[in-house]
């Protein structure tokens, strides 16, 4: 009978090593998996102020698998709560090699998570490559651990041929736009710190303020550095100006629209089209498949109605996925009554408000 025990990754030599070796052979891992990645969200949920509770699974002094886990503070309508989550996201599922593992980690995780007051728990199933038993292996888990799931999607671009497919309309203003730019890709040592600091203060124009800690810069254009990422950059030809920057994260066979900043001087100029474009063509040169963008909007659930924002964002991205998409499964459950509570108050208000009920 197997033996499994968890070990913190402060208590491992060389933790970032083992961690990189287990979702390099894991089927189950995916972009958002990674020790950079991780060292992105830590950065990144500063606001929340994450508490680090990842954990590797040993089998008879074996590792055989990681379970990515932090523990934030997050408000929910007028309360502050405790929830096991990754920023604003899910949690990673956990990279593991066979269902007594699983097993091991979900058991794992929920009591580090009650241990640490958590009063909900988020993770998604994204691995780089679909796999066939996904469907089962969510319901599986939702049985046996007691965890509702709920079935999203990422639009998907196929690299090869993929502008003869966008929206023709994207094209015409590649044609008109893009040729008032110059284009090039950053990755490993070409990031530098200009090419940092310039990414941040594109950020701060886009958004029109500062929204996140200035280290989790620093820790995308490490994704870049340690090759799990690119930047493409569009610089203005007769200004000089830095218009924009688009960061397009790797793994695999697959890249993901990461993160992209416009000075809002250019944004007529349609660099958000052309920065997608010149992205589809450095993953043909890299022989990638597969360019994942969020998000496809389904029609309005109990769980989730789409604001207009989303929606516009989505419409963007359909014109290169062309209603092409990929299924991403979330699961979750509740450890506190009054959070739950909390949560179907939320949903009631949004349902209202959709259906016009005042």
């Amino acid at each position: 009978m197997a033996s499994f025990i968890a070990r913190d990754i402060a208590d491992i030599p060389d933790a970032p090593a083992l961690w990189k070796t287990l979702v390099d052979s894991s089927p189950l891992a995916g972009l958002w998996h990674t020790w950079h990645w991780h060292k992105y969200i830590l950065a990144a949920a500063e606001p929340f102020k994450p508490e680090e509770r990842s954990f590797f699974i040993y089998e008879d002094e074996k590792p055989v698998g990681l379970c990515p886990l932090l523990i934030q503070r997050r408000v929910r309508g007028d309360e502050e709560w405790i929830e096991a989550a990754y920023n604003t996201g899910l949690l990673p599922w956990p990279v593991t090699n066979s269902p007594e593992a699983e097993d091991f980690a979900f058991a794992e995780l929920e009591r580090r998570a009650r241990t640490a007051g958590a009063a909900h728990i988020a993770l998604q199933l994204y691995p780089e490559t679909p796999l066939e038993d996904e469907t089962a292996r969510v319901e599986r888990v939702g049985r046996v651990h007691r965890y509702i799931g709920s079935e999203g999607h990422l639009q998907v671009v196929e690299v090869v041929g993929a502008k003869g497919r966008a929206r023709e309309r994207f094209v015409r203003y590649d044609k008109k736009y893009a040729p008032l730019f110059e284009f090039d890709v950053l990755a490993g040592a070409t990031v530098d710190a200009d090419t940092e600091e310039t990414y941040f203060k594109l950020h701060v124009l886009d958004a029109g303020k500062q929204t996140r800690s200035r280290e989790s810069y620093a820790r995308q254009a490490d994704l870049a550095r340690a090759g799990e990422a690119f930047f493409v950059r569009a610089q203005h030809k007769e200004s000089g100006e830095i218009a924009g920057m688009l960061l397009v994260s790797l793994n695999k066979e697959a890249a993901f629209d990461n993160s992209v900043a416009i000075d809002p001087r250019f944004a007529d100029q349609y660099v958000g089209h052309a920065l997608r474009f010149r992205a589809l063509e450095e993953l043909e040169r890299l022989g990638v498949k597969r360019f994942e963008m969020p998000l496809y909007v389904w029609p309005p659930s109990i769980f989730h109605i789409p604001g207009a924002k989303e929606l516009n964002i989505a419409h963007f991205k359909e014109g290169f996925s062309r209603g092409n998409s990929r299924a991403v499964w979330r699961v979750e459950k509740f450890l506190d009554g009054e959070c739950l509570h909390n949560y179907l108050e939320e949903r009631e208000r949004s349902l209202k408000e959709f259906f016009l009920l005042g």
